[in-house]
């Protein structure tokens, strides 16, 4: 019925994969730099007015 391309539709989804894992990894890098950031430079202690 379809006339599919498995070898592209394969490379496809693979870039698919690739990008994604490249995009989670940078964001998961990102917030171990935040944390590191975090603990590095506290910020000033205060009260909020209640």
């Amino acid at each position: 019925m379809f006339n599919v391309d498995y070898a592209a539709l394969e490379k496809g989804l693979e870039l698919m994969g690739v990008g994604m894992l490249g995009i989670f990894t940078v964001l998961f890098i990102l917030y171990l730099i935040s944390i590191v950031l975090i603990k590095l430079f506290p910020g000033k202690e205060r009260k909020d007015i209640v």
